[in-house]
């Protein structure tokens, strides 16, 4: 046996690690207890902050009361401010609108004879072309020639 290698083998692994042990439970110890170390000072500092907002959130509620009051009494002033604004704006409004009442129904009366002037040019040039095309598929040509003759020597007469 102690010309086997396998035991000499296991033996200096068991000595190794029995060596090895104590500094490396040492070493895993102290990581342990400088984790504990931060752990204990995060809670400190944690506890410290809670501390802190609470006392910020007090002093945020006592100046959230003082601004709602100083808030309803703003809405109720605005309020009154924004009632005379719109009695004052519905006026104006109602002249307003009986002025553009009154312009718009000027315009409609004024395109109301403009367009009645325009279909009267267009009936005109239809009718005239549509004489014009019957005659021309209708009428000879000296019969053509005689009514010209005859409709331009009307056209003073039309005219005044």
């Amino acid at each position: 046996m102690l010309h086997d290698p396998k035991f000499w083998v296991a033996v200096s692994s068991t000595i190794f690690f029995i060596a090895a042990f104590k500094p490396i439970k040492n070493a895993i110890a102290k990581m342990i207890n400088d984790r504990i170390v931060k752990i204990k000072s995060d809670i400190e500092e944690a506890a410290l902050l809670k501390k802190e907002a609470l006392e910020l959130l007090h002093e945020a509620e006592t100046k959230l009361a003082s601004v709602e009051i100083q808030a309803k009494g703003i809405l109720t002033n605005a309020q009154e401010q924004a009632d005379l604004i719109v009695k004052n704006t519905q006026e104006k409004l109602a002249k307003d609108i009986e002025t553009r009442k009154n312009i718009a129904l000027q315009k409609i009366k004024s395109l109301e004879e403009s367009a009645v002037e325009e279909i009267k040019k267009k009936v005109s040039s239809v009718t005239l072309f549509a004489v014009q095309t019957i005659a021309e598929e209708n009428l000879d040509e000296e019969t053509l020639d005689r009514l010209s003759i005859a409709s331009i020597e009307k056209l003073p007469k039309n005219f005044h």
